[in-house]
């Protein structure tokens, strides 16, 4: 039982906007017809529409719940780079089950016009980029969730940066 009921009331107020904005970015995922037809531009927004508001969400809601103070433009920014480092390991991960299905794939998009190795290490180094970013702008956080998302960075850091991840195919 939510004992604070004002809070309680922006809390789902913030999720029914959040459940929003994963609902469009996953039908603009959708629309997306293939590979060919989609540049990395165009796939980043697409990560960012559908991953970024659930994680920011992660962070907002205890801090709305808590009535704590908080730069709600310091958690979009974060989750975004955390977000697109997460995708971006994800596709990594599953570029050779991606191009089988015909699923996109940020590594996939970077093969039309690079070799394998190549994009392999640019899909890499962004998301270490947009890490390198987090954990450097971690201070504009509250306290309380900075040593969360700092855990979360540093273990995405290890999994992205293990030797098997690269030369899948």
């Amino acid at each position: 039982l939510l004992e604070n009921k004002s809070s309680a009331l922006d809390c789902t107020k913030l999720m029914s906007s959040t459940i929003q904005r994963l609902v469009k970015g996953q039908s603009y995922d959708l629309t997306l017809e293939n590979l060919e037809s989609i540049s990395t531009e165009e796939y980043k927004k697409t990560i960012l529409m559908k991953t970024s508001p659930l994680i920011a969400l992660s962070f907002e809601l205890p801090l709305m719940y808590g009535k704590m103070e908080y730069n709600k433009k310091a958690i979009d920014e974060l989750s975004k780079k955390f977000a697109l480092a997460y995708q971006l390991y994800d596709d990594l991960r599953d570029q050779i089950k991606d191009r089988k299905s015909q699923r996109i794939n940020y590594v996939n998009i970077l093969n039309q016009k690079f070799d394998r190795k190549v994009s392999e290490i640019m899909t890499l180094d962004l998301a270490n980029n947009a890490l390198e970013s987090c954990d450097k702008n971690i201070i504009l956080l509250p306290s309380c969730i900075q040593k969360i998302l700092a855990e979360s960075i540093q273990k995405l850091i290890k999994k992205i940066n293990t030797h098997n991840l690269i030369g899948l195919v």
